[in-house]
C-alpha cells in the first residue's frame, strides 16, 4: 500500500506539471492570438480615437479566459482599462500598437494584457485532490481484494489446519 501511494503521489505530481506547463502554453497561444487578430484593429480604433470601439475591444479581450486586466496606452497617455489590475501571480506581455498607412507606420501607444495565474493553480489543486482521491480509492479498493485473495486461498485453510491441528491429542493414538 506505501509503495502504491508512493507511486500515485509520483504520478500526481508529474500529471500536475505537465498541466502547468500546458496551462502556461495556453495562456502563451492566447498572446500570440490577440497579436495577430486584435493589435491592428485596436491601432487603428486608437488613430481615429472611436473610444465605444476601443472599450468593446478591451472588454473583449479581458473576457478571454485567464485575462484578468487589459490596458490600452494611447502615445497622449490616456488610458483605457478593463478588469482589476494585480502586480503579483500575473503573466504580462505588452504589444505595441502600430498604424500602418500606405507609406509610414506611427506607434500609437501600447497594449498590455495580463492572465492571472491563480485560476491555473486553483485548477491544479482541485485537479490534484480529485486524482488524489481517485487514486487512494482504488488503492484501497486493490489493496482489499488482495487481502481477500489472501484469505480465500490461505488463510481459511490454514485456519481449518489449525482447528482440526487443536483438537488432536497427542496423549493418545491417531484415529483417523
Amino acid at each position: 500500500i506505501l509503495f502504491s501511494s508512493l507511486i500515485t503521489l509520483v504520478t500526481t505530481g508529474l500529471q500536475l506539471v505537465s498541466d502547468y506547463k500546458g496551462d502556461i502554453g495556453r495562456i502563451n497561444d492566447e498572446f500570440a492570438n490577440i497579436e495577430k487578430a486584435n493589435l491592428d484593429v485596436l491601432a487603428a480604433s486608437i488613430w481615429v480615437i472611436d473610444e465605444r470601439l476601443i472599450k468593446t475591444q478591451l472588454n473583449g479581450l479581458n473576457q478571454l479566459p485567464d485575462t484578468s486586466y487589459v490596458v490600452i496606452k494611447d502615445d497622449s497617455g490616456k488610458e483605457w482599462t478593463a478588469g482589476e489590475y494585480r502586480d503579483q501571480g500575473v503573466i504580462e506581455k505588452r504589444f505595441p500598437l502600430v498604424h500602418k498607412t500606405s507609406s509610414q507606420n506611427f506607434n500609437v501607444g501600447e497594449l498590455r494584457v495580463q492572465a492571472d495565474l491563480s485560476k491555473i493553480y486553483d485548477r491544479l489543486v482541485n485537479k490534484a485532490l480529485l486524482i488524489l482521491v481517485a487514486n487512494g480509492i482504488k488503492t484501497f479498493l486493490v489493496a482489499g481484494f488482495i487481502l481477500y485473495l489472501v484469505w480465500a486461498t490461505i488463510t481459511r485453510h490454514l485456519l481449518q489446519l489449525s482447528e482440526y491441528c487443536s483438537q488432536l491429542d497427542l496423549e493418545q493414538d491417531y484415529q483417523p
